[in-house]
């Protein structure tokens, strides 16, 4: 059999870095599928990427299909002939389908009968034909976040795809699309020369061949490069770099000959907070910031070059007069806000609209401190810690109108900037931390609020969103949330399962409601109070506990977080021990046999005519009041434990009473006893929902 290396060099246009990773990943998966499904072996795939080139690397892929040769059987021969010995609808149907002729047709004789059969044989075509099929496939396949169109009215991508470099091992492969003919001429980078073409001479010479221009395609290869480049730097300086791999990651995409260069900025910028200049660096400018041995911020950074290394100097120059630009604005904008307090600038607030229908932001403000005070007086806070915390509710938003953050540049620094101006215009310090806590956390295992009064500002706010968007109609669904949602309703439910707070979630709902007045539409109500169930799921399965026990502990309305997760830790320990699982099929029993019952009388025990019922219902009244005390204490290991000792009386009763008996009044009598035990245990969970291995 004849193997052959495949390489496949898209080149394009300098793509956007948060592009690359999900597009390489498609050309190879895609055509691992397409050889796969082809049945094309080859031995491994290696795969390389820069912003000007996405391409894989097949080793030892097969040049041609095997061909499997098969008898397909079709119907039997008196179906297949008509009396005049034509085929019938049901012989050409086979033929159709068998992809043969009637010239194909043998007669297969079997104990059965004659039948008709014919050999067919597939496979056969060579790998160019597959590799032109695949490589089509995958380019009119391929998604970008963002694309875009030319030359074509249908060909979308990225950017323009300037060649195509398609070889198997020396041979260019024949392929065409959208005006583009495969050669194995690929480009380098453009500080030696324009164009700077370089010959692809072989698949397997394909990265020693773009080295030659200055390209370095292995992604890992460059990153090492740059870190490597990075600590020497460091080394040489006595100083340290911010570690932030996301920023190594984009910068890695954002060069395809790297040289890491030190360079400084006005030192008189140092006295701007730090997360300004880290913003300034390493989100907009994509440097790396620089501390000395100690942590403390310096005057330096360090940037990567995509340039001529001959010319860094001047490179870093120009680099150096960006960054100072930006931070001169910075300051700008910075001295002028912190001349008057925060209070002042929070009073430009009713000149932002927050929705159209739940109005500016003042009012919303307003709303945020109602939901904070209601929360301050449920949790029992510290009189101080209450107070900074409301005081942070109706300060939180005040940063959005300052100078820093009317400017796009400086957008992520909310609620930063909020914490920087409140401490340089006389707040202290509980309030001000408070201001910077309360859009945590931003993402899914994002950092959640640092003190209490950060966490309750930050469920305040988020809580008036949610009701607020839903309230006015404007319902999140998979596709469309415009507001962000299920980010706040999952970070709600992240503080108060993180701070333990014991809060009833509904009637926080419902303070968030009266709050909002008129604006929300009391239709909407059961869709909050759904949709918090349904982020309270989330959370439990986010955090293992098993999908039956979180259906078990999630009754009722009224979402005390605190509770469920106590009574989740429980019943996860407990489920699979015999003497539990005992319990609950014989729970199980008595759930369905009252399932259907609409009425239940009041309990007789002069119709208990059964040692056994007797002896439930005896049992029954002692765990009963056990159990009323040890919820309230919130024991819920001792709550199982005590309804565990009904056990054998619930097993025995099933063993020796007849529940639906022909007698009209001691069948319902017998009923009412199941409702006692079944509600008994509805006050801790459904277990119910509780899976027995084996049932």
């Amino acid at each position: 059999m004849n193997y052959k290396d495949f390489l496949l060099e898209l080149g394009v246009e300098e793509i956007p870095a948060g592009f690359i990773s999900a597009a390489v990943n498609h050309v190879r998966k895609t055509l691992e599928n397409s050889f796969n499904k082809s049945k094309l072996k080859f031995d491994k795939v290696e795969v390389f990427s820069s912003p000007r080139r996405f391409s894989v690397l097949f080793r030892q892929l097969q040049m041609v299909q095997e061909k499997i040769v098969k008898e397909r059987v079709g119907p039997a021969v008196k179906a297949a002939y008509d009396s005049e010995g034509n085929l019938t609808k049901a012989g050409q149907g086979f033929l159709r389908s068998a992809g043969a002729s009637e010239d194909n047709i043998t007669i297969k004789k079997t104990e059965k009968g004659e039948y008709l059969s014919v050999t067919v044989e597939s496979g056969g075509l060579s790998a160019e034909e597959i590799i032109n099929s695949a490589v089509t496939d995958m380019l009119n396949s391929i998604q970008f976040p963002k694309s875009m169109k030319w030359n074509s009215e249908k060909f979308y991508f990225a950017r323009p795809v300037r060649w195509i470099v398609m070889l198997l091992d020396d041979e260019v492969v024949d392929f065409e699309y959208n005006g583009l003919k495969s050669a194995r001429e690929s480009f380098g980078t453009r500080f030696r020369k324009i164009p700077n073409p370089v010959i692809i001479k072989s698949a397997n010479s394909y990265v020693d061949d773009l080295k030659t221009v200055e390209v370095i395609v292995y992604r890992n290869e460059r990153k090492q490069i740059i870190k490597n480049q990075i600590d020497a730097i460091c080394s040489q300086n006595s100083i340290k770099i911010i570690d932030d791999q996301a920023l190594l990651d984009t910068v890695t995409d954002l060069v395809e000959f790297p040289t890491a260069i030190l360079a400084r900025y006005d030192s008189k910028y140092t006295g701007l907070p730090q997360e300004i200049i880290r913003l300034t660096l390493s989100y907009h400018q994509k440097y790396f910031t620089v501390v000395d041995e100690e942590g403390n911020l310096t005057d330096q950074f360090i940037f990567v070059s995509n340039g001529n290394p001959d010319f860094s100097e001047v490179i870093r120059r120009g680099n150096e007069k960006v960054v100072d630009a930006r931070l001169e604005d910075a300051l700008f904008y910075y001295q002028e806000d912190i001349k008057k307090p925060l209070s002042q600038h929070a009073e430009r607030l009713n000149e932002v609209v927050f929705q159209k229908d739940l109005g500016t932001l003042s009012e919303k403000a307003e709303r945020i401190k109602k939901n904070a005070e209601f929360l301050v007086q449920k949790l029992g806070v510290e009189k101080a810690e209450g107070e900074s915390a409301v005081r942070a509710a109706l300060l939180c938003k005040a940063d959005l109108v300052t100078e820093m953050l009317s400017e796009k540049a400086f957008t992520k620094l909310q609620g930063y900037m909020g914490h920087v101006y409140a401490l340089e215009t006389g707040e202290n310090k509980t309030t001000a931390e408070a201001i910077n806590d309360h859009y945590k956390p931003i993402g899914e295992k994002s950092e959640l609020p640092v003190t209490p009064a950060g966490a309750i500002v930050a469920l305040a706010d988020k809580m008036d969103t949610i009701c607020g968007i839903i309230g006015v109609g404007m319902l999140p669904t998979g596709s469309k949330d415009p507001f962000a949602l299920r980010r706040a309703a999952n970070g709600v439910v992240r503080i108060i399962a993180d701070r333990k707070f014991d809060l009833n979630l509904i009637e926080f709902v419902k303070n968030s409601i009266s709050a909002l007045g008129d604006k929300f539409n009391t239709e909407h109500f059961d869709f909050v109070v759904k949709y918090f169930k349904q982020r309270i799921e989330w959370y439990l399965k986010s955090v293992n506990y098993d999908y039956d026990v979180v259906d078990s502990v999630l009754i009722g309305d009224t979402f005390n977080i605190y509770e469920i997760i106590l009574k989740s830790e429980v019943l996860q320990n407990i489920k699979g021990t015999d003497e539990f699982d005992s319990l609950v099929s014989g729970y199980k029993r008595a759930a369905n046999i009252i399932s259907k019952v609409k009425v239940f009388e009041k309990v007789d025990r002069d119709l208990f005519l059964e040692e056994a019922e007797t002896l439930l219902f005896s049992e029954y009244q002692k765990v009963e009041k056990l159990v009323c005390e040890q919820l309230e204490q919130r024991d819920y290991e001792l709550v199982i434990q005590t309804l565990i000792t009904l056990n054998s009386f619930i097993h025995r009763f099933f063993d020796e009473v007849l529940v639906n008996a022909e007698d009209v009044k001691l069948r319902n009598n017998r009923y009412v006893l199941l409702k006692f035990i079944v509600d008994l245990f509805m006050n801790f969970a459904d277990i119910t929902k509780i899976v027995i291995e084996g049932e």
